[in-house]
C-alpha cells in the first residue's frame, strides 16, 4: 500500500481534480479509482457526497458516518 499526497497522475479536470483530493481516501490500482471512502464527522453529509459524485458513477462509494453525528449532520 502506498499513500499519495498527489494524485495528479489520475488525470483529471481541474474542477473534478479539486473535489476528488478532498476526498478522506481513495482506493487506487493501476492508477483508477476502485474505491471512494468518506469519513464525515466534522464536515455535512452532504459534503461527502458531493465530492464522491465528481468521480465515476460506477466507482463504489462508502460514507461513514459516527452515530452521535447522525441527527445534527443530516
Amino acid at each position: 500500500m502506498q499513500d499519495f499526497a498527489d494524485i495528479s497522475f489520475l488525470k483529471l479536470d481541474k474542477d473534478k481534480y479539486d473535489r476528488i483530493s478532498m476526498i478522506d481516501m481513495l482506493w487506487i490500482d493501476k492508477n483508477n479509482i476502485k474505491y471512494i471512502i468518506e469519513v464525515e464527522n466534522a464536515t455535512k453529509f452532504i459534503s461527502g457526497i458531493q465530492r464522491a459524485s465528481n468521480a465515476d458513477i460506477a466507482i463504489p462509494k462508502l460514507m461513514v458516518v459516527p452515530d452521535n453525528t447522525e441527527k445534527k449532520n443530516f
